[in-house]
């Protein structure tokens, strides 16, 4: 994990850290497949919010961390 303190994840590693750790968020199943299904949504107000502030390539890594994240959690079930 990076060891500097990162406002914004650049890693899948510090995204990780900064989900469960600071925000104190359980990376269950449900709780992944509502943000991606959320994330995908063009039409979800608070998807083009994220989009707005973070950019697409952010957006695009937090999908791909979330999808990371999805694959561990079928992988320990």
């Amino acid at each position: 994990m990076n060891t500097t303190a990162e406002t914004i994840p650049t890693t899948y590693e510090s995204w990780r850290h900064c989900i469960t750790q600071k925000c104190g968020l359980a990376l269950t199943p449900d709780y992944i497949a509502t943000r991606l299904a959320a994330l995908r949504d063009e039409r979800d107000a608070h998807t083009r919010d994220f989009r707005r502030i973070y950019g697409d390539a952010h957006l695009h890594a937090t999908l791909g961390w979330l999808e990371s994240a999805q694959r561990e959690a079928v992988a320990r079930n």
